[in-house]
């Protein structure tokens, strides 16, 4: 499939884009009226007229991408390249990447010294990946772990988290 042909993400891009911009400028005019100020010299006109700018800018784009197949079409397509994007092995991959990477600093980091959440961690994913022996796994994560450590806490004097 051409790029061309991906018209309906366009669309979704210029949706997202719109409640970008109206957030921005909400923002904007509540900083205004937070400073009590008139809008011009406030700290809130740059982000205003930024976020004004990009709302129309995603309305020129959301019109560009339904002028070829028209909103039901585009709907249509945005719907099967959801559904198709949902069950697909990479979407999934990505997802536990997310939430690997946010048990790590949010759970993990919270509870645990640095050194012993960064080795569950690499344990975790060399196992989980299957990327090496059980052994050769544990050897590589433990020497990771007291490299990084010793190279940033012990020689250049860094505080780890």
């Amino acid at each position: 499939m051409l790029m061309d042909d991906k018209k309906y993400l366009d669309f979704l891009v210029s949706l997202i884009l719109i409640v970008l911009g109206v957030f921005v400028l909400a923002y904007s005019i509540f900083i205004t009226i937070e400073t009590g100020t008139a809008f011009i010299v406030s700290p809130g006109f740059m982000p205003g007229l930024l976020g004004g700018a990009l709302i129309l800018s995603a309305i020129l784009l959301l019109a560009e991408s339904l002028r070829a197949t028209g909103l039901k079409t585009t709907l249509a397509q945005l719907k099967d390249w959801w559904h198709e994007t949902l069950h697909s092995k990479q979407t999934r991959n990505t997802v536990l990447g997310m939430l690997i990477m946010f048990v790590y600093t949010c759970v993990l980091m919270a509870f645990l010294p640095y050194w012993l959440a960064t080795l569950i961690m690499l344990l975790f994913l060399f196992f989980y990946l299957h990327s090496t022996k059980p052994v050769r796994a544990v050897l590589i994560a433990v020497l990771t772990v007291a490299l990084i450590v010793g190279v940033f806490q012990y020689a250049f004097h860094v505080r780890l988290p």
